[in-house]
């Protein structure tokens, strides 16, 4: 998925305890069943990995599967209709792994679906597995830091030969002016103007400041673009990444199509699945159909005039938090006409 921490109704005590890596409050908010719901109701998140396993029949029949971070268990579920002799379903939150014991059984699949609760660093899985999978993907890819569990999933219970699902991942960046920014800093910047008679206006630096300095997630409205293509910023073989490879460091450069304000970056992800055919594909792109991830924007606090075919060229760093590895540190920074940067917590 991964919802923001900071968009749950928990006590900000419950919270602070979550932001441990392996900490059990963390997996405890996963037994919100609104979470689990609005990631069952992405059409083009569920269908496409149920087309990535019923594709992938042939791997999957009368062979051994690992679903890490099952959730209600859809994949596992998909897994098995394929045929899977084994499909051994890992879930860190108890709440959520008992619920899902009551589906396996009332749908009669105990004899081919065992749940395991528990972290999956903690877990004793029976067997080696022929296939791993898993949904771990949060906001811009790496959000939350799930891909640490899948890298050590495979390492210890993948057989040599196995297959991932996905089976790759690139995250992808484009430079965009926001048309409707002058309207909505009119609206939100006017506020200060006049209040209860006095001038606050000495602070809209600071009011700017604050609303931009956390990444959002949304859909980027397309036309926003500034350039025609992507640029992708990090490529990820689910087979061969190792903990030491998370996070992003990259330069972009792109020439601008139009004639405005660039206001940021926006970010999103493409995950791949390979089958006996041409390989399944996820894209959550703003030109996509629009699935829980969206996009994440991140916003200067002072926009940068740009002409029509301008080169636009920065970089970009994406890494965990020291004091929280399930956060992001992020720092963009544009050279052009001269260098401007800014950090972002993503929390």
């Amino acid at each position: 998925m991964k919802r923001k921490l900071v968009d749950l109704d928990v006590p900000a005590a419950k919270r602070e305890a979550a932001e441990s890596h392996d900490d059990p409050d963390y997996f405890s908010l996963y037994s919100s069943i609104e979470i689990h719901r609005e990631m069952l109701a992405d059409r083009v998140r569920t269908e496409t990995y149920r087309d990535a396993i019923m594709k992938n029949r042939a791997l999957i029949n009368q062979k051994v599967v690992l679903d890490v971070g099952m959730g209600t268990g859809i994949l596992s579920y998909f897994a098995a209709k394929q045929g899977a002799r084994k499909v051994y379903g890992v879930e860190a939150c108890h709440n959520m792994a008992e619920q899902v014991k009551k589906i396996v059984k009332h749908n009669k699949l105990e004899k081919q679906i065992q749940v395991l609760t528990g972290l999956i660093e903690n877990t004793v899985v029976p067997e080696p597995v022929d296939v791993l999978i898993s949904e771990w993907m949060g906001y811009m890819l790496i959000y939350e830091s799930m891909l640490d569990s899948i890298i050590y999933a495979r390492d210890h219970f993948l057989k040599p030969g196995g297959r991932m699902l996905p089976s790759r991942c690139r995250i992808l960046l484009m430079p965009f002016c926001d048309f409707e920014a002058e309207d909505n800093d009119r609206e939100d910047l006017g506020f200060w103007d006049n209040v209860y008679g006095f001038d606050y206006s000495p602070i809209k630096p600071f009011v700017k400041e604050c609303l931009t300095k956390e990444p959002e997630i949304t859909m980027m409205p397309p036309h926003f673009q500034m350039a025609l293509t992507p640029q992708c910023i990090k490529n990820i073989d689910c087979m061969t990444i190792q903990k030491e490879d998370f996070g992003v460091e990259s330069n972009f450069e792109c020439k601008s199509i139009i004639t405005g304000e660039l206001h940021g970056v926006s970010i999103w992800f493409d995950a791949e699945f390979d089958t006996e055919d041409s390989p399944v594909r996820l894209p959550t792109g703003p030109e996509d159909p629009e699935t829980h991830w969206c996009q994440t924007m991140l916003r200067l606090t002072n926009s940068i005039p740009t002409k029509q075919d301008e080169i636009i060229s920065g970089s970009i760093s994406i890494q965990k938090s020291v004091q929280c590895p399930r956060s992001l540190c992020i720092t963009l920074s544009f050279s052009h006409p001269e260098k401007i940067t800014k950090t972002f917590m993503f929390e």
